[in-house]
C-alpha cells in the first residue's frame, strides 16, 4: 500500500482501492492546502486575478 509521506506523491486508483476509508481521507486531506500561503505561485496570482475579474463583472451586472 502507498504511504502518504512526501510532497507530490502519486496515488493511483488501485492504491486507493486497497486503502481503508480513513486512509483515503488522509490522502485527500494531505493534498489540499490548509491556508492561502501554501498555494504556490504563479497559480496563486492567477486565482487572485480571476477572483478580481469575476468580482468586477458581478458589480457591473448589479
Amino acid at each position: 500500500m502507498t504511504e502518504v509521506s512526501g510532497e507530490n506523491q502519486i496515488v493511483t486508483a488501485a492504491d486507493l482501492e486497497r486503502m481503508t476509508p480513513q486512509q483515503r481521507l488522509a490522502v485527500i486531506d494531505s493534498s489540499r492546502a490548509q491556508n492561502w500561503d501554501e498555494v504556490p505561485e504563479p497559480f496563486r496570482s492567477e486565482v487572485e486575478t480571476a477572483a478580481l475579474r469575476l468580482g468586477e463583472q458581478r458589480r457591473e451586472r448589479a
